[in-house]
């Protein structure tokens, strides 16, 4: 008996060593073109030969005095944050309100967060430049046509990962819960099911 619970252990052990090198291989394949990239960022030339000639941080230096470099990278941020903002706080309350108070519509809803993904990068980007440029407020040319397309493309990420956030919580108990010790539905939303969502 002592002998047999010794060989599982033993085939357990190399099991897992097995495991962990298969692992570390594909992380380290993986790490490959990043390692490789960032030094030749690095690299004061790098002709024919397999490493560099020499290393220096001119490169980030000359980048990260630019002025005009400076300016984009703060408008992207911007549209980025601006998009990923304008999707919580969209997507947050309307899951909520499919999840507490309408869930037989989750499936709809799941069909109708996929639609981004079935129409071509194509179409959509034309048909959303056609309903901007239709619109009252001028938005061709500016940061805020961006940042509708951006929330588009964000979207359904954004609605699965809450989503998914929402079913590993017992939504139905902690808001009777919440309702039996005298919240309004809005404070056990933002008091309770908000913070349960952090990490989706």
């Amino acid at each position: 008996m002592q002998t047999r619970t010794t060989q599982i252990r033993k085939s357990q052990i190399s099991n897992a060593a097995f495991h962990k090198a298969v692992v570390y291989s594909i992380v380290g394949i993986m790490l490959i073109p990043i390692v490789a990239t960032f030094l030749y960022s690095i690299s004061s030339s790098w002709g024919a030969t397999i490493t560099p000639d020499g290393f220096t941080l001119d490169w980030y230096i000359k980048l990260l005095t630019d002025t005009r470099f400076l300016q984009a990278f703060g408008r992207s941020l911007f549209i980025c944050i601006t998009a990923l903002l304008l999707s919580v706080v969209l997507v947050l309350p309307a899951i909520f309100v499919v999840f507490y108070y309408f869930p037989k519509l989750d499936k709809l809803m799941n069909i109708l967060i996929l639609l981004p993904f079935a129409v071509p990068p194509v179409v959509s980007s034309v048909g959303l430049l056609q309903l901007y440029a239709d619109s009252d407020i001028s938005l061709i040319g500016t940061p805020w046509i961006l940042i509708g397309t951006y929330f588009t493309i964000a979207l359904p990420f954004m609605y699965r990962a809450i989503a998914n956030s929402f079913e590993a919580i017992n939504l139905q108990d902690l808001m009777d819960a919440a309702h039996l010790l005298g919240a309004s539905t809005t404070q056990a939303f933002l008091m309770i099911i908000v913070p349960n969502l952090k990490k989706g």
